[in-house]
């Protein structure tokens, strides 16, 4: 851009085209964040919200390329028929559902976040009940 004010000497400023595009490189990681472990103790860093439970996942720890280093992963879970409040469902990033056998209606989130939002046919019971959220298989 080339802007004369009428006065002996030109000013010239240069502005970027664009600041809303981001470069990604070829080849780079476009997944959705890591599935987050949450701490199960009282008083740590990495806490789940009020409205959810850090809990063990059962078979996680021995899945091929699990988040873990040994022991059952742990990660906050929405109570039965709810899922994360703010966020899309079919927002991955966000909100998560498991393979987990006899628990796939589960939605799991990261620490700090709230699960107050009910679930599309929660009374559909366990089978059926939050599959608006999407399965994170590499996560279990």
């Amino acid at each position: 851009m080339h802007i004369s004010l009428f006065l002996p000497f030109t000013l010239t400023l240069l502005l970027p085209l664009s600041t809303a595009t981001t470069y990604v490189p070829p080849g780079a990681d476009t997944s959705p964040a890591p599935c987050t472990r949450c701490v199960p103790y009282p008083n740590a860093l990495g806490q789940c919200h009020i409205t959810t439970s850090c809990i063990p996942v059962a078979g996680a720890s021995t899945q091929q390329g699990a988040p873990t280093d040994g022991v059952a992963a742990t990660y906050c879970a929405c109570r039965a028929g709810f899922r994360a409040t703010g966020p899309a469902a079919d927002n991955a990033t966000a909100q998560y559902r498991l393979p987990w056998p006899g628990q796939e209606y589960r939605v799991f989130v990261a620490p700090g976040v709230e699960c107050n939002t009910e679930c599309e046919h929660p009374e559909y019971g366990p089978v059926e009940s939050c599959r608006e959220v999407p399965e994170r298989r590499e996560c279990y």
